[in-house]
């Protein structure tokens, strides 16, 4: 394989139709703030790309503002679950 890399040289590819490019948090993994180094990543038409917004890099105020509230409606949303599941 290693000597099949050497003999081709790298070229670009077309992206094929269903296919489409999301830049992600290359520590998380997950949606990228204001700080956070790059990386893109592709995804079929139907995957579940990540929503939440990278927890680890700092961001802006109003990144750091989403991520909180965000946060406190992903806990209440948990609670209010809880209460109707059957025990």
């Amino acid at each position: 394989m290693k000597r099949t890399a050497c003999q081709l040289p790298a070229s670009g590819f077309n992206v094929p139709p269903g296919v489409h490019a999301e830049e992600l948090c290359r520590v998380s993994y997950l949606a990228p703030v204001d700080d956070c180094p790059v990386y893109t990543e592709f995804f079929k038409d139907g995957d579940t790309v990540p929503s939440a917004l990278c927890a680890i890099h700092r961001g802006s105020l109003e990144q750091r503002a989403a991520r909180a509230i965000g946060g406190l409606f992903r806990g209440l949303g948990g609670k209010i679950a809880d209460i109707f599941r059957r025990r």
